[in-house]
């Protein structure tokens, strides 16, 4: 729910809470957040208050990929499908990948469940993030092929050479770099004007 609603003091009241149990029960949901703006840190942690329910954790399935998070405490792109479903698309059976800024597994999971990646080395320094990681790799299944390199990026980025590299950020655009022979695979759009421009 958006910030703010609810926001009438009849909300602390009981009236409030018989509101809360029949949203509840209406949409079948055990847990009900306010949302706010996401926190520009770089952690990029949401402003997430429940007000019904134990913990943030949440089970999401998008493009048959079980995707474990808490709400409080990270957040989830859904902006990024088409990229998703490019990379399942692809076949790295015997590659090595290396996701910078791998989050809750955003690409990690689909180049390991779909795309069949011999090993994935997911480097993540939001420790709320890699929690969320492994418990979706092992919802998943894959927890045996991915490596998590818990760290800033920028140290842990020299795992990068002869890998097929993916470096994911906040606007996505698939470019297609050799560098010295290592193929490097960036996601990468920038909003100019009304047209995407590629970078």
């Amino acid at each position: 729910l958006p910030a703010d609603c609810f926001t009438s003091i009849n909300w602390k009241s009981s009236l409030g809470k018989k509101i809360l149990d029949a949203l509840c029960e209406t949409l079948r949901a055990s847990r009900v957040g306010m949302k706010g703006k996401i926190d520009p840190g770089g952690y990029r942690r949401p402003r997430v208050e429940l007000v019904r329910g134990g913990d943030g954790w949440v089970r999401h399935v998008e493009n048959g990929i079980l995707y474990v998070y808490d709400v409080t405490r990270c957040m989830f792109s859904r902006g990024n499908i088409t990229e998703k479903i490019w990379i399942g698309s692809l076949d790295c059976s015997g590659e090595i990948v290396v996701d910078l800024f791998a989050g809750i597994g955003y690409f990690s999971l689909p180049y390991l469940v779909w795309a069949r990646a011999k090993c994935v080395h997911a480097c993540e320094w939001n420790p709320d993030a890699v929690e969320a990681l492994k418990r979706g790799l092992a919802e998943n299944g894959v927890s045996d092929r991915c490596i998590i390199h818990f760290g800033d990026c920028n140290e842990v980025r020299r795992l990068c050479t002869w890998y097929r590299f993916l470096f994911n950020r906040s606007r996505w655009l698939l470019l297609e770099l050799l560098i010295e022979s290592i193929w490097v695979y960036c996601h990468r759009v920038s909003v100019v004007g009304r047209r995407h421009a590629a970078l």
